[in-house]
């Protein structure tokens, strides 16, 4: 298990001053960066070798809001894999509190020949830990869904293999929530299904609003690349925003 300490900043929260889903996505992510940098290989000596880790599929669960200023413990470790997934499991605390927890699937590739590695079939020396699974990750998508706009993949948004950076999906996401004002997002599960790259425009569509326990509701999202593949399948779960809450 790996452990590092973030600071969360004025530019990381939303107008009402709640950590935006990506960011906390980005900490979880850049968590797991900082331990394959340091207990080698790292992602960078990994893609020098024409190998490249690509997330599948990912849930996260939020169990309190965090805010700008807060200072929080991330923890990441790998854990057992199967096949050719490579399970990854996130732990966000603050102040020995459990605030988010986050688990994903992940496929490590030949970059050259799109051949998936099998778990074990490349030595890595990482500190892992137990399986904590989420619900969600795997989730049904309803039938019903309409055109909400359209995203073009730009610059900024690209990662070293020059595609969509999985971080930025919840970005968009949250850009097409009618509910953003009033809700937080409390979860979501992610399916990527093709990759995204620069100049790429994609076609947004969206549930209608599923009312769930407490006030809630999850809306599900597909995008569409101009071929007609589909990109990604999202399922967010929202919130009430307290609000007495600052």
């Amino acid at each position: 298990m790996y452990h590092e300490r973030f600071a969360i900043s004025s530019h990381d929260v939303d107008p009402a001053g709640t950590l935006q889903p990506a960011n906390l996505l980005r900490i979880m992510q850049e968590t797991a960066n900082h331990q394959m940098r340091d207990e080698r290989p790292s992602y960078m000596e990994l893609f020098d070798m024409g190998k490249a880790f690509l997330l599948s599929r990912m849930a996260v669960e939020v169990y309190a809001p965090l805010h700008q200023y807060e200072a929080v413990d991330s923890y990441t470790w790998p854990a057992a894999g199967r096949g050719a997934t490579h399970y990854r499991c996130s732990c966000i605390q603050r102040g020995g509190e459990v605030v988010a927890r986050g688990f994903g699937h992940w496929a490590l590739v030949d970059t050259q020949t799109r051949r998936l590695l099998r778990v074990g079939e490349v030595p890595l020396h990482y500190s892992d830990g137990p399986l904590v699974e989420l619900p969600g990750v795997r989730f049904q998508m309803p039938e019903a869904l309409s055109e909400a706009g359209r995203h073009v993949v730009l610059y900024h948004e690209i990662d070293v293999n020059r595609h969509l950076n999985n971080t930025r999906y919840m970005d968009l996401l949250v850009d097409f929530l009618p509910e953003r004002e009033s809700h937080w997002v409390t979860g979501f599960s992610l399916h990527f299904l093709s990759e995204a790259p620069l100049g790429e425009e994609l076609t947004v569509f969206s549930s209608g609003a599923q009312p769930e326990e407490g006030g809630g509701l999850r809306r599900f999202f597909r995008t569409e690349r101009r071929d007609g593949r589909v990109n990604l399948e999202a399922a967010v779960r929202l919130t009430p925003r307290d609000p007495a809450a600052k």
